[in-house]
């Protein structure tokens, strides 16, 4: 008899303990499945978050390839008003170049005429001394040099 009572109450220990194990399994295995749905919910929410970034970028993204296309249109049109302009530069650039040759050659011209004229008026004046005589004939001739 005692040795089936001591059986019975191992039997129940047994029996006891292994509740125990399995409530504390069931409180793992619960505490488990919360913390699984938590990281659930904030991966949840970051993949929305991700979601909408993705979004905003997709439509900036189509915000910067409307000016993109815009800019390129617009970079075409300046393009040939460059050209344009380079174009006219190069001819004004040209005839300046024409004018200055000119005026180099003017200049050169004016130069020589203005040391004729310096000669050209020493020799009048020696030739006026030369030939005046009297002070009377010099008086004219020192006014006209």
């Amino acid at each position: 008899h005692d040795e089936s009572q001591r059986i019975h109450c191992e039997s129940q220990r047994r029996a006891e303990t292994a509740v125990e194990a399995a409530a504390r399994e069931k409180e793992q295995a619960e505490a488990a499945a919360n913390a699984a749905t938590k990281s659930l919910a904030k991966a949840d929410k970051r993949l929305a978050a991700e979601k909408s970034a993705r979004r905003r970028l997709q439509e900036q993204s189509e915000e910067m390839l409307q000016l993109l296309e815009k800019h390129q249109a617009s970079t075409e049109g300046s393009r040939a008003q460059l050209a344009d302009l380079q174009r006219e530069v190069r001819r004004l650039t040209a005839e300046d170049g024409k004018w200055a040759r000119k005026a180099r050659a003017w200049e050169r011209d004016r130069s020589m005429l203005l040391q004729q004229l310096d000669m050209d008026r020493a020799r009048h004046k020696d030739l006026s001394w030369q030939h005046a005589p009297t002070p009377a004939a010099k008086a004219p001739a020192s006014g006209l040099a």
